[in-house]
């Protein structure tokens, strides 16, 4: 039995698609409805991807040294939860986005600087913000534009910046 959302989703599709439905074989339907489901109970199954896990590899070996910060770029607030549920069990993670007001962004690079051992931020911190006490990006989503790289990179290798700035692009 379908609920109203789901009658109404049923609707639009018709409506959008209903000359291809009509005309296709039941049976048809019936087997891409069975793939469509199985694909779902894969991708359900997984529970880190494998750009995480290289993610958590290279971490482990950037944060060998506990005084050592890492700044990791995403492009997108979901990344950055998801980011952040998988390294909070293992590492001091703040996360600084666009949704937080002044306070909470100035507050999240004081618990870097003094605490975290990893800033997970979006484009909000790739502008205006002196992060130089951490010499150690990644760009975990690469934007479209290469000049937002450049100001991502500009958080970091600033002057005061007493370490070698690098930089590992994710793709």
């Amino acid at each position: 039995m379908l609920d109203d959302s789901d009658a109404e989703e049923l609707d639009r599709l018709l409506e959008r698609y209903g000359d291809a439905i009509a005309s296709a074989e039941p049976a048809l339907i019936d087997m891409e409805i069975g793939q469509l489901h199985a694909l779902c109970e894969l991708l359900d199954a997984i529970t880190i991807d494998s750009k995480a896990q290289r993610l958590l590899q290279e971490l482990a070996n950037m944060l060998q040294n506990p005084e050592e910060k890492v700044l990791i770029f995403t492009q997108f607030t979901e990344t950055l939860f998801y980011l952040q549920r998988i390294l909070a069990p293992t590492y001091q993670v703040c996360i600084f986005h666009g949704d937080m007001d002044s306070a909470e962004k100035d507050q999240a690079v004081d618990d870097f600087r003094d605490t975290c051992q990893v800033m997970i931020a979006t484009e909000a911190a790739g502008e205006g913000r002196n992060l130089q006490f951490c010499h150690i990006m990644v760009n975990y989503d690469l934007p479209w534009n290469p000049m937002r790289i450049e100001q991502r990179i500009g958080r970091i290798d600033r002057i005061g910046q007493r370490l070698p700035v690098e930089i590992f692009n994710f793709a």
